[in-house]
Formats: structure tokens, C-alpha cells, sequence
């Protein structure tokens, strides 16, 4: 009885350590987890779409002016604007979930070179629109295929970003399942350890 009296606050003590490092670790398990699921899949699944849409509709303006055909010529513009207001929606979204300034300034840039890249393409396709076909090429070899590249340069920026930032927390969520069974394994050994000397010397 005098045994389990004198052990109790250090069982109690032992306890209570392996409460705390448990909540510590699902604690940051948890944080780790909801970043995953509120910040980097969404932002992986918007950035890729964004990146997609700007593609068809940067096709569909190549087409628009190599299209000969009246009905052709009047459905493409259509077209372009409908995965036009895809990436603006998408990227709409992905601002609303930006919470590291990395990511703030990756977007940033994004909107600064989209902003010219409409800008052009809006000047090409009225001068395809006016049948000035000829001077449409030339802006569009000039001015916007490399406004084109820096937008989906940009764009791809913001995917590495999620990606490297998915694959930190999930290295850290591993991370801290090692650590916390290995800590959790140390503490038993040392208590059945010190259990076992101490039983020994009270029995001496």
C-alpha cells in the first residue's frame, strides 16, 4: 500500500506527460491537416484550372485569327470569353484563400502580367475583328506570345508554390507521428526502467 501511495504522484506525473505531448502533437497534426485541406488542395485544384482555361482560350484566339469562315469567326470570340471568365472565377477563388504573404506575392504578379496579356489580346482581336489580319499576326508574334509565356509562367508559379507547400505539410504531419511514437516509447521504457530499479531498492 505504502508502495502505491509513494508511486501514485509519479504515475500521475508520467501521465500527464504523455496527455500533454499527445495533445501537443495532434495539435499540430490538426493544423497541418486543415492548411492541407483549406489552403494547398484548393489552391493546387484552382491554379491548375486557371492554368488550363488560360490555355483553351489562348488557342481559340490562335484560331480566331486563322478562321475564315463568317459562323466560325463569330462563335470563337464566345469562346475565348467563356474560359476568359473561368480563369477570372478561378482566380477569384484562390485570392479568397491566400493566407501566406509567399503566396500573396506569387499572386500578385500573376495579376500584374494577366492584366497586360488581356490588354493585348483585346487590341489583337479587334484588329482581327476589323480584318486587319495582317497586323493582328504581327502584335501577336510582337507583343502577345511573350505576354503569354510570362502569364503562364506566372500561373505555374502559384502551382509549384501549393505543390512545395503540400509536400512540407505533409512531411511535417509524418514527421510528428515519428517523433511522438518515439517519445511516447522512450517515456514507457524509462518508467518500466525506474519502476524496476526502484522496486529493487526497496527491497534491498
Amino acid at each position: 500500500t505504502k508502495l502505491l501511495v509513494k508511486s501514485s504522484p509519479a504515475a500521475g506525473l508520467v501521465l500527464l506527460l504523455i496527455g500533454a505531448l499527445g495533445f501537443v502533437s495532434l495539435t499540430w497534426l490538426r493544423d497541418n491537416a486543415r492548411q492541407i485541406i483549406t489552403a494547398t488542395l484548393p489552391g493546387l485544384t484552382l491554379a491548375g484550372a486557371a492554368n488550363a482555361d488560360l490555355g483553351q482560350a489562348f488557342n481559340r484566339t490562335l484560331l480566331l485569327l486563322l478562321a475564315n469562315e463568317p459562323a466560325r469567326r463569330a462563335q470563337l470570340p464566345r469562346e475565348i470569353q467563356q474560359f476568359s471568365n473561368q480563369t477570372t472565377e478561378s482566380l477569384a477563388k484562390y485570392e479568397k484563400q491566400i493566407y501566406e504573404s509567399g503566396d500573396r506575392k506569387n499572386f500578385d504578379q500573376l495579376i500584374a502580367v494577366c492584366t497586360n496579356y488581356l490588354t493585348i489580346r483585346i487590341r489583337i482581336m479587334a484588329l482581327a475583328d476589323a480584318g486587319r489580319n495582317a497586323e493582328a499576326v504581327t502584335a501577336c508574334h510582337a507583343e502577345w506570345l511573350p505576354a503569354y509565356t510570362a502569364y503562364k509562367e506566372a500561373g505555374e508559379v502559384l502551382f509549384r508554390f501549393n505543390s512545395a507547400q503540400g509536400e512540407l505539410r505533409g512531411q511535417n504531419i509524418m514527421m510528428t507521428c515519428g517523433y511522438t511514437r518515439l517519445a511516447v516509447a522512450l517515456i514507457c521504457i524509462l518508467v518500466f526502467v525506474g519502476g524496476f530499479i526502484f522496486g529493487r531498492r526497496r527491497r534491498a
